[in-house]
């Protein structure tokens, strides 16, 4: 262990498995917000070959397909063990559901109340949604994980037009002002309390030996960056070895019990530990304190601002729900298993 391993994020999962707000929702987390399922039983008979409806809003049906395709999203998301349990995978197949009605229910409003996407914007966010990849990337890691052109593009405009409609009817009624995050800031001082922490770089060998060789060779008076991009073995040799500001207990406890008692510039005896022989070099030392106000107002800002979009959220989705057409296929959604 050289970095921290949580800093590594796939970029396929990222855009796809990673964020609800993809596929079903939008950002500040309104998706997470509970959704009180209607439910009513619909009697029909489905046509031979055809794929069988679960749920119609409004008029419009949710096929079997669809929510299948959606399920099997998630299986990237969660252990397999979720779908060897039956009631834990009845509550995800019912949580997708759940969403994909609400997105419907949204876009049927959106559309009677003018607000749609225009080709142009689709095309702009289509191309955001796709940023990280190059050429030919973007299609290949569809193909790879399985994934249709044309469903990926369905969901993404899905995503799109509920994200246009929220900003305009939601976000310009919903305001947090400076003194709003004052009071935020003085009401809840343990939110931004800090441990100390350290910046230091390091350098990484496997054998203790060459950690000697490189001990010699700072003492002399080298470049300890410049070491680190030659020898070390770390991921982190391309910044110089620099492992950033890093609180107790991220790394290893060798890492911590030699960094923790460095003074700013000085450099460590050789340290050992389970992946292999370390050089330390203290950088920079932020001792434990509050953080000022500056420094999280837009933290507070933007939490404050998913607080209150997310109360004026539910009750404007409720009211719209109210005068929904909901029926759900439950002889149809009971078939589908794990």
């Amino acid at each position: 262990m050289l970095e921290n391993p949580n800093s590594n994020v796939q970029k396929s999962k990222s855009l796809f498995f990673g964020n609800w707000s993809l596929f079903f929702g939008v950002s500040f987390g309104i998706w997470n917000l509970a959704f009180g399922i209607l439910t009513s039983c619909l009697a029909r008979k489905e046509q031979p070959g055809l794929p069988a409806v679960v749920a119609f809003v409004n008029g419009q049906s949710i096929k079997e397909d669809e929510l299948l395709f959606r399920i099997d999203l998630e299986r990237a998301k969660y252990d397999e063990e979720i779908f060897a349990k039956p009631e834990r995978f009845e509550r995800l197949k019912k949580e997708i559901l759940d969403r994909m009605i609400e997105n419907r229910v949204l876009i049927d409003w959106g559309e009677k109340n003018g607000i749609v996407l225009t080709t142009e914007e689709t095309a702009h966010g289509l191309e955001d949604l796709k940023k990280g990849y190059t050429g030919q990337e973007f299609e290949w890691m569809l193909e790879e994980k399985n994934i249709p052109v044309t469903r990926w593009r369905a969901m993404a405009e899905e995503t799109l037009w509920v994200q246009k409609i929220l900003k305009e009817t939601l976000y310009p009624a919903v305001k947090v002002d400076k003194s709003d995050i004052q009071a935020y800031y003085n009401g809840h001082p343990d939110e931004f309390r800090e441990e100390e922490k350290v910046r230091v770089r390091q350098i990484a060998t496997d054998t203790e030996e060459r950690a000697r060789e490189l001990s010699a060779r700072l003492k002399q008076g080298e470049n300890f960056a410049k070491l680190a991009m030659m020898h070390s073995i770390s991921p982190d040799r391309s910044k110089g070895g620099d492992l950033g500001f890093f609180a107790r207990g991220t790394y290893p406890k060798e890492f911590d019990d030699a960094c923790f008692s460095l003074n700013i510039g000085e450099i460590s005896p050789i340290v050992k530990s389970p992946y292999g022989f370390h050089l330390f070099k203290l950088i920079d030392r932020k001792p434990a304190g509050i953080r000022n106000l500056t420094e999280v107002f837009s933290q507070i800002e933007s939490r404050l601002l998913q607080l209150r979009l997310g109360e004026r959220y539910k009750a404007w989705k409720e009211d719209i729900l109210a005068q929904s057409q909901i029926q759900i296929v439950e002889d149809a959604l009971e078939k589908i298993k794990p």
